[in-house]
């Protein structure tokens, strides 16, 4: 099987798994708001080599899909995420899908940010 067939299948799984925990009963999507304006900051100066989709949240967590355009994109916004200030300030675990490479040649990866185990919430948006 192809990489990145099993890559959207082991994505697809972790997905909904947090799906079916429900709706987002914590609020954690109004945390999500400010998160995706960081990561697109990030982008060299608005370029489209970078799209952060809408979060989508429930119970356990949120997850959105960034499509990078190229693999460099991919390496250069992975870094500035995993880095940024907006990224450490998430109470809970945070993980990503492995990348998806599309016909195209662009790169897929969903990034899942879990709830604080200990009841903590997600930030504020600015």
């Amino acid at each position: 099987m192809p990489p990145a067939v099993i890559a959207t299948q082991e994505r697809d799984q972790q997905v909904e798994a947090i799906r079916a925990t429900g709706p987002d009963a914590a609020g954690l999507l109004k945390g999500t708001d400010g998160l995706a304006r960081a990561w697109e900051s990030l982008t060299a100066a608005g370029s489209a080599e970078v799209h952060v989709g809408k979060f989508e949240c429930h119970r356990t967590g949120c997850f959105t899909e960034v499509l990078h355009r190229s693999a460099q994109a991919f390496e250069e916004q992975t870094s500035k995420i995993l880095a940024s200030d907006a990224m450490a300030s998430w109470p809970g675990a945070k993980t990503r899908s492995a990348p998806i490479v599309r016909p195209d040649g662009s790169i897929a990866v969903t990034w899942m940010l879990f709830a604080a185990q200990d009841g903590g919430t997600a930030p504020e948006a600015p």
